[in-house]
């Protein structure tokens, strides 16, 4: 009889194993009993919530609960499986998902998902709002309502340090999964203002030293982030195959003292386009344009794509940024256990697109310094007065590009002066740049009218600390020389030794200001000749230059038949 029992139980147990997804997952769907409303009332079946409680307002909306996830995880560690699988469906939770040490919350997806027209459904609501659900057949999705405060709607500017929307303990791993936040303010055609909420994703630190995080979150797109991943207080982490539209900031790494890896990630305004319905903003739909410009108008005055505080030994390979108002960040850690608790991570084969700054540092390490290799830089390169440490460039194309209010217009003798400088180096900097590629298009026009909005009185490089630049080229952008004697709007031009929109009194290859140290070995200059402006040192050697109207040097030039005009 007891030979029998113990049977049937092996027999039992064997059969409920082989009810893991894939042989490795316990399915949530199993545990996802008494889903009820915001009020804790109302509990619906799961297949009443599929078919009616998912979407809708406040009042008929459903969800499931994190106390239902930990019971499929008690499951999953009772049968020695890697974890939860989330099925395709959308998962509404208004409390945190904590994914328990050593756990993977799997979802449907096996590489970032870009949302497309087929996974959402849009209606129109008697206000003529658009109204977004999801297709519930088309992959893992969750839904963050986590951070909402439900009347009043309340929120603290330092929002997204509170708890994150999903907490991955010690060696957790998420994988697979959409986020987005329903609740999240959308674009009008006139305005955009985001929500702050919490992270999307903290990996946080246990209490035993082999539990302090490793966290991986891979396969993922945040659809509408107000912030995305917070690395803070973990180590050894990888970040895989990572989409995102971050409303406020992408990561966020600090005291991180040992090897973390970020490797294949977009931070980008494209992940929400879909969401918010914005079709056909590049086609000139006048509506879609505007709800378009206005999300990427806010994204660019005040996202950071990654901040770096304090950081050791970090890997960043293949990580695009667009359109942030700062790329990558780095300042001073708020740890208080180093004397300079600051960042050091080796940056290859990323890039920055339309940045207003592509590099900021306020303050970067002092000894391995900052190096970035093999990288695409557009926007502003700074080092601010409290860096001491080193910034190195190898193999990497920095472009400085006329944009809107973003580059500092004032107005002179009628016109329109762009005053930001492309490279800023810090009075205690050592910048080293090798191998590279410095261009400047501010003087180029607008591709459709070849107009230009004004003149630039910026430098490329202004020097206040070291500059070691060799191996390399600086180039401007090289559009005749046709503003003197130009009219426009009945404003004469009239910019003596004007090379394209760069006026030669009052724009610079290099500004050296006092006790500024410059060392350049093996340049070419296209465009236009060296020209510096001198108050520090400088030392040249192999430096070649050739003046714009040296034909086989040209960088960029105009289309045969039109003219440059400035307003």
């Amino acid at each position: 009889m007891k030979k029998s029992f113990f049977m049937l139980f092996a027999l039992a147990q064997m059969t409920f194993a082989s009810q893991l997804v894939d042989g490795k997952y316990v399915n949530f769907e199993d545990y996802a009993t008494g889903i009820k409303d915001y009020d804790n009332k109302n509990a619906v079946t799961l297949s009443d919530y599929k078919s009616t409680y998912v979407n809708g307002t406040n009042s008929t909306r459903h969800y499931v609960t994190n106390a239902m996830l930990q019971k499929a995880f008690n499951a999953a560690k009772a049968q020695k499986a890697q974890g939860v699988f989330l099925p395709p469906g959308v998962w509404n939770f208004n409390d945190q998902i904590v994914v328990p040490h050593g756990m993977t919350l799997k979802g449907s997806y096996d590489r970032p998902h870009n949302v497309t027209n087929t996974d959402l459904n849009v209606t129109t609501n008697s206000n003529g709002d658009d109204v977004v659900s999801w297709n519930a057949t088309h992959g893992t999705n969750i839904a963050c309502f986590k951070g909402w405060n439900w009347s009043p709607a309340q929120y603290n500017p330092n929002a997204h340090d509170a708890d994150a929307c999903i907490a991955l303990q010690g060696t957790a791993t998420l994988d697979g999964v959409n986020v987005h936040y329903p609740q999240q303010a959308k674009p009008t055609t006139s305005s955009f203002s985001a929500i702050p909420y919490p992270w999307t994703i903290s990996c946080q630190t246990g209490t035993e030293i082999q539990q302090i995080s490793r966290c991986a979150v891979m396969n993922t797109t945040l659809v509408n982030s107000y912030a995305g991943i917070d690395l803070s207080g973990t180590n050894d982490f990888y970040i895989k195959g990572v989409n995102m539209t971050a409303l406020q900031m992408g990561m966020r790494l600090d005291y991180v003292t040992s090897q973390g890896a970020i490797e294949d990630v977009n931070i980008h305004t494209q992940f929400s386009v879909n969401y918010y319905n914005i079709q056909g903003h590049l086609a000139g739909e006048s509506n879609s344009t505007k709800k378009y410009n206005k999300l990427e108008g806010y994204i660019e005055s005040n996202m950071t794509g990654i901040e770096f505080r304090w950081t050791d030994w970090e890997w960043l390979n293949n990580v695009f940024i667009y359109k942030a108002n700062k790329g990558f960040y780095f300042k001073r850690g708020a740890s208080t256990l180093v004397q300079r608790p600051l960042a050091a991570p080796d940056i290859q084969n990323s890039g920055c697109d339309q940045c207003v700054d592509a590099v900021y540092v306020e303050e970067g390490n002092t000894g391995i310094g900052i190096n970035f290799s093999n990288c695409n830089l557009l926007g502003g390169i700074v080092s601010g007065a409290n860096n001491y440490g080193t910034i190195r460039f190898t193999n990497s194309y920095l472009e400085f590009n006329a944009g809107k209010d973003k580059y500092f217009y004032k107005k002179k003798n009628g016109k329109n002066y762009y005053l930001k400088n492309h490279i800023e180096v810090g009075e205690h900097t050592t910048m080293q740049i090798t191998n590279s590629e410095i261009v400047n298009f501010m003087g180029d026009v607008d591709p459709s009218t070849y107009e230009k909005k004004g003149l630039w009185l910026g430098s490329t490089f202004n020097v206040n600390g070291n500059l070691l630049l060799s191996n390399s080229v600086i180039a401007w952008s090289e559009w005749g020389n046709g503003f003197n004697g130009v009219s426009y709007n009945g404003v004469s031009i009239n910019e003596t030794g004007t090379i394209g929109s760069y006026p030669k009194t009052e724009a610079y290859h290099f500004v050296y200001n006092d006790n500024s140290i410059t060392l350049l070995d093996n340049i070419l200059f296209r465009g236009t000749a060296l020209r510096p402006k001198d108050n520090g040192v400088i030392d040249d050697n192999g430096v070649k230059s050739t003046t714009i109207t040296s034909s086989n040097l040209l960088y960029d030039p105009l289309p045969t038949g039109y003219h440059r005009v400035v307003k």
